[in-house]
Parts: structure tokens; C-alpha cells; sequence
């Protein structure tokens, strides 16, 4: 007769992007590069362009967007205009 093995739930480190702490604020950085894509159109453009090929360009539903905005904490460049989730999407969710 022998015991079952009990395995020790991991730990699941959690991004600080999820953690509601620190300065999530948006702000400029020093350089002030405008050439900088928002990480999250960037993501959700190579997404739809790798799954949706024969679209063409001018009917895809998001374009790639550059910013100068940049998250405090995170250090990623995010868009912040009218229309557009990309900031609250990267703090609150997993998948976009």
C-alpha cells in the first residue's frame, strides 16, 4: 500500500500590469520617440493580418498605431485616444 504523492500548489506569479499597484500612469518619456507602436495594436494587427491573409489592408478592422505614450510601471507604449481600449485592455486582461 502506498501513499499518493501530493504535489505542492504552484505559485502563479502574477504580471504587475494585473497587480493595480504602483504608477500605472501614462506619460512621455524623455525621448519623446513617436515611432514607438502601441504593443496591443501591434499584437492585434499581426493577428488578424496572420489568420486573415487575403484581407486587404484597408479593410483590416485595426491598424497598427505609434505612440508616445508610454505606461510608468509597465514601460510599454500604449495608444490612448477616442475609440480605443488598448490601455485598459493591457492592465485588466489576459488575451485581446
Amino acid at each position: 500500500f502506498r501513499t499518493k504523492a501530493v504535489r505542492k500548489a504552484r505559485e502563479r506569479e502574477v504580471p504587475v500590469r494585473f497587480q493595480n499597484i504602483g504608477c500605472h500612469h501614462p506619460h512621455i518619456p524623455e525621448d519623446g520617440s513617436t515611432s514607438t507602436l502601441c504593443v496591443l495594436c501591434a499584437k492585434k494587427y499581426n493577428k488578424f493580418k496572420s489568420e486573415n491573409p487575403s484581407v486587404p489592408y484597408k479593410d483590416y478592422p485595426v491598424k497598427a498605431v505609434k505612440s508616445a505614450i508610454c505606461c510608468q510601471e509597465c514601460k510599454v507604449h500604449l495608444c490612448i485616444k477616442r475609440g480605443s481600449t488598448c490601455w485598459t485592455d493591457w492592465h485588466t486582461k489576459v488575451e485581446y
